[in-house]
């Protein structure tokens, strides 16, 4: 169709802005299954592909085996998988969305057995699945060392952990992890400065351990969650970590923040210092998505849900 070919001159032209700016980029998440798509990101240079599917999505497909979407799917992993490593991620923090993990177990084991049918293909070994959650599935940060998944969660996090460590590629485990967040709703126990990287921390009762940033406490408490669930060796991928650099909202803390780091739409110099720290802090890491590119106007202005200023760019570059 017109509208096809529109979108894929427009795509086209995106990608060569996008080879221009970000050569060194190898590693992209997107919810766009297209084939072409992907096929333009791999001509990009990029050797690391995540395909998201969006959580109003995840209900659709726990309902119905023969929903379209999967197709799609399967359509551009027969294609693309063996040239580059593709994981699929089903949905994006469900717990937060209203999302049932049920479903996501659901998507996940229909998913699974796509994969299998097509062992013989070669996909088994290129392809990874995931669920990424936030750090509200944990029991709490203080003490990281301590900390669980909460119970409502356990039993769904635990089949997810096994779907994704049965498949030939290995399984990794995906949250997304905002320091800035533990400083704005904690921030009676987070200083600005240890969520920066700027300062270390200790907690009791966790004698010896030093926390070098609040990505390094919320990584603790994470393989802390894992190794209770039966998971200690489980690789860890953080999905989404950033800092904004626009403003925010009438949260006091969150006053308190820009007053102290002065965000300005066009500086940023505090998210580029907090990445310098994000790559020390995440060694131990399979991989590491920052958030953002670009800012996200479209998306409500309240900062409390919906940060919109998180982009390393504004929306028109």
């Amino acid at each position: 169709s017109l509208g096809r070919q529109k979108e894929r001159l427009l795509l086209e032209h995106a990608i060569a802005e996008f080879k221009e700016h970000f050569p060194a980029v190898r590693c992209v998440r997107l919810y766009h299954a297209e084939e072409f798509t992907v096929g333009a990101l791999i001509e990009a240079g990029v050797t690391n592909i995540q395909v998201a599917i969006p959580q109003h999505e995840v209900s659709n497909l726990a309902r119905d085996p023969q929903h379209v979407l999967y197709a799609r799917l399967f359509a551009v992993l027969e294609k693309y998988a063996e040239r580059v490593q593709v994981t699929v991620a089903v949905g994006n923090e469900p717990e937060l969305e209203g999302g049932d993990l049920g479903e996501s177990v659901a998507v996940m084991e229909a998913l699974q057995k796509g994969l299998s049918d097509r062992k013989s293909r070669g996909m088994m070994k290129c392809v990874r699945l995931i669920v990424p959650f936030s750090s509200s599935i944990m029991t709490g940060l203080y003490p990281a060392c301590k900390a669980q998944f909460k119970p409502q969660y356990a039993q769904h996090v635990r089949k997810i952990a096994n779907i994704t460590q049965s498949l030939e590629n290995g399984g990794t485990f995906q949250m997304n992890i905002y320091p800035v967040y533990a400083y704005i709703y904690a921030y009676k126990h987070v200083s600005l400065k240890f969520a920066l990287g700027q300062e270390s921390d200790t907690q009791e009762p966790c004698p010896g351990i030093v926390y070098q940033s609040g990505l390094d406490m919320e990584l603790t408490a994470l393989r802390a969650s894992l190794e209770d669930l039966g998971f200690p060796n489980m690789p860890i991928v953080i999905g989404e970590t950033g800092w904004p650099t626009g403003g925010c909202s009438a949260v006091p803390a969150c006053r308190q923040l820009e007053r102290e780091v002065g965000f300005h739409p066009l500086t940023i110099d505090v998210a580029s210092q907090y990445y310098s720290f994000v790559a020390d802090s995440t060694k131990n890491t399979v991989s590491t998505h920052y958030f953002e590119v670009f800012d996200e106007l479209a998306q409500d202005a309240d900062y409390d849900h919906h940060p919109n200023h998180l982009g390393i760019l504004r929306e028109d570059g």
